[in-house]
C-alpha cells in the first residue's frame, strides 16, 4: 500500500518446484483506493471466513474493502478487484486497528483513539447481509468511545495503540491499550476492565504480542523509541531488554529462517541508523525472576543444613550470610 493510494496485491508461489520461481513477487491486482493510509490490516473482520482489508487514513477514517469476483457485464469483461464494506470516521487520528474477539464470540476492530481511549466496531456479515442498505447503516452508525484509565491520563491527547485478542489467560481473551506516555494496561476483554497497569517511564509504540515462555499463554511486547522493549505476561511480571540504538519500528511474531526450522518467535526492529536488527528464535523459560534465595529454599537439604546451624528458615539475612561465606569465604 503506498502513500498515494495504490494498493498492489501479489501472488506468491511457495509449493513452486522452480526454485527461481520461489523467489519472486508475481503482481496479481492493482488498484487505486483512497490516498494517505498510515496502517493496513487483513482480517475477517465479519466472520464469513474470508479475509477482508481494512487501512486506517490520516484524516481520521477507517474503511474496510472486501476482495470479490465480477461477473462479466455489459460495460466490463469482470475480474476481481476490492469492494468497498464500510467507512468509520472518528473524532481524532488514529493509533492503530487491530481485530479481537468480543464477548459473543465474534470478531470486532478495536480503534485506537488519542488519551487512551478505543471504540470497538462491530461487523457481523449476517446482520449486514439482511438489509440492501448494509453499507450506509454501518457508516451511520454511532461510534461509542470507551476509555482504558479514566481520571488517571496525564494528557488526554497523548497517542494510543491498541491490540486485541492477547491469549494470555486460558480460554479467555483480553487486550492492551499503550499511550505514548509510558502507560500500558491490560484489560480484560469480558468486562472491559484493566487487569492491570504499567507506568513504564519511555514513550511506547508498536505495540504486539508473543509466546515467549511457549507455554501456551501469549505476553504483551512493546517498545519504546529509544530502544527499551518490554515483555510483560498476565501476572504483571516484566523482562526488559535494551537494543543500543533509537527505533523507527518494531514487530514481535513468527519467522522461519529456512524450511527446516519451522517458526520461532521472533523481534525485529528498524532502527534510525539504517539497520534492521532481527533477534530470532527469543524463548526464555519464565518471565518472574527466580533467585538463588528462592531456588535453594525448594531443596530439603538446604533445610536440613539450616536446622543444624541453628539458622530459622525465614531468617534471609542470616541465609544471605552463608551463602555468601559459601561462594566467596566472606559475610
Amino acid at each position: 500500500m503506498s502513500g498515494e493510494g495504490f494498493c498492489y496485491i501479489f501472488n506468491v508461489f511457495t509449493n513452486s518446484q522452480d526454485e527461481d520461481n520461489q523467489k519472486k513477487l508475481h503482481l496479481r491486482h492493482l488498484q487505486q483506493l483512497p490516498s494517505s493510509a498510515n496502517l493496513v490490516i487483513l482480517a475477517d473482520i465479519d466472520g464469513d471466513g474470508n479475509l477482508e482489508l481494512v487501512i486506517g487514513l490520516t484524516d481520521r477514517v477507517v474503511r474496510s474493502y472486501r476482495w470479490t469476483h465480477l461477473s462479466s457485464t455489459l460495460e466490463g469483461n469482470g475480474g476481481d478487484t476490492l469492494i468497498a464494506l464500510n467507512k468509520w470516521e472518528f473524532a481524532n487520528q488514529i493509533g492503530s486497528v487491530s481485530l479481537h474477539t468480543n464477548t459473543d464470540s465474534k470478531s470486532c476492530l478495536l480503534v485506537a483513539q488519542p488519551g487512551a481511549m478505543y471504540v470497538q466496531l462491530d461487523c457481523d456479515s449476517a446482520e449486514l447481509e439482511r438489509s440492501s442498505r448494509a453499507k450506509e447503516l454501518m457508516t451511520e452508525m454511532p461510534l461509542e468511545y470507551q476509555s482504558v484509565l479514566s481520571g488517571k491520563l496525564r494528557n488526554s491527547t497523548m497517542t494510543t495503540e491498541v491490540l486485541g485478542d492477547v491469549k494470555c489467560v486460558s480460554g479467555r481473551s483480553h487486550f492492551a491499550v499503550a499511550t505514548l506516555d509510558g502507560v500500558l494496561t491490560l484489560v480484560d476483554g469480558a468486562t472491559g476492565d484493566p487487569v492491570w497497569s504499567l507506568n513504564l517511564e519511555h514513550q511506547l509504540f508498536s505495540l504486539t504480542k508473543l509466546d515467549v515462555t511457549n507455554d501456551g499463554r501469549e505476553e504483551v511486547v512493546v517498545s519504546s523509541w529509544d530502544g527499551h522493549t518490554y515483555i510483560v505476561d498476565y501476572e504483571q511480571n516484566v523482562l526488559r531488554f535494551h537494543l543500543d540504538d533509537s527505533i523507527s519500528s518494531f514487530k514481535a511474531g513468527k519467522f522461519s529462517a529456512s524450511a527446516e526450522s519451522g517458526n520461532a518467535p521472533c523481534m525485529v526492529f528498524a532502527t534510525l541508523s539504517n539497520r534492521v536488527v532481527l533477534y530470532y528464535d527469543i524463548r526464555v523459560p519464565r518471565i518472574p525472576l527466580n533467585t538463588l534465595l528462592n531456588e535453594m529454599s525448594s531443596l530439603s537439604d538446604c533445610q536440613r543444613i539450616f536446622t543444624q546451624l541453628g539458622i530459622d528458615k525465614e531468617d534471609e539475612k542470616a541465609i544471605r550470610h552463608l551463602y555468601n561465606f559459601c561462594l566467596y569465604g566472606c559475610g
